[in-house]
């Protein structure tokens, strides 16, 4: 029985040392080729520098002496601290009759005791903007990340942020079209808002020859600028509202897909049926919303820039 299994490991995890030496070899592997995927290697170096020592400016994958320290006593303390009950969402979808479902949950898993260890309490702190160069090897191409702190995830302004995303992200977007199609100078590029508990980060990427840096940085920020201070066009609001709701409803499809984002809707604040809410939060956003986040996120001045390029 399924839920038979689950609460079997929610009671009496094992974390066997021969799983445990498997674990760390796979996850200093993951590291390894996080290092050799240069996309990979920019976003964690930037959040390093725009969030310093808070957890997220740490490399979630850790480092070889992180991981080379845990212990098997490291891993039960780590989950008796926090697999207990306050801490857990069920989510469950499909045709299933909820008396039963909720009888049987508290028959098998029911006595699950544990108070954790509190809440984290750190914030994300925006730092002052900064202008970082680093060498990676041997390459033909220069990364560069240029952007800022952002709000949480639960934050009013997410919804007006989403649709500047929608709006500069894409082959359709102002981005791709100026640095790709008009500048001719970049192999990649696109724009992307990432928000969590604690506040988050946004800003463009791009992929261009070693050269080109600084006219890739200029044109990122002439973009913004121009968006900034000219607007935006009725069509190019709508267009990205609509592609907005469109991959949610895409992004639903499936039971799997539906338990997911309920559960973590749950645990960051935002309630189980945000889903069914989330439509209608972006529809309510205004132009006046977005003009609001637009001169307060893509302001060239307060943008931090990280540029990663090949050595020699």
């Amino acid at each position: 029985d399924f839920i038979d299994l689950i609460g079997e490991i929610l009671k009496n995890p094992s974390f066997r040392e021969g799983e445990l030496r498997k674990a760390k070899a796979e996850q200093l592997e993951a590291l390894k080729r996080q290092r050799e995927q240069l996309t990979a290697l920019t976003f964690q170096r930037f959040r390093s520098e725009l969030f310093g020592d808070h957890p997220y400016g740490l490399n979630p994958l850790g480092t070889e002496e992180t991981i080379a320290a845990i212990t098997r006593q490291d891993l039960l303390d780590y989950w008796r601290q926090n697999a207990v009950p306050s801490r857990m969402v069920i989510s469950v979808v499909g045709d299933v009759s909820w008396p039963e479902l909720v009888r049987i949950v508290e028959a098998k898993i029911g006595n699950l005791e544990g108070e954790g260890s509190g809440e984290v309490s750190t914030t994300a702190v925006p730092r002052r903007p900064f202008f970082k160069e680093l060498r990676y090897g041997k390459g033909e191409q220069a990364h560069i990340l240029v952007g800022t702190t952002g709000p949480a995830v639960n934050s009013p302004k997410s919804y007006p942020l989403e649709v500047l995303g929608a709006l500069l992200q894409g082959q359709g977007g102002r981005l791709f079209r100026h640095l790709r199609e008009e500048m001719g100078i970049a192999y990649e590029v696109f724009f992307f808002v990432s928000l969590g508990l604690q506040g988050g980060y946004l800003g463009a990427y791009v992929a261009t020859s070693p050269e080109k840096v600084r006219m890739a940085i200029g044109g990122i920020k002439e973009v913004f600028g121009e968006v900034s201070t000219k607007g935006i066009t009725r069509e190019e609001f709508e267009r990205a509202k609509r592609y907005l709701l469109g991959v949610h409803e895409l992004s639903l499809q499936g039971y799997l897909a539906l338990s997911d984002r309920m559960a973590f809707d749950e645990l960051y604040g935002l309630g189980a049926e945000h889903f069914l809410l989330y439509p209608r939060r972006i529809q309510e956003v205004k132009k006046e919303d977005l003009m609001k986040v637009i001169k307060r996120y893509l302001d060239p001045q307060r943008m931090s820039v990280l540029v990663l390029k090949p050595s020699g």
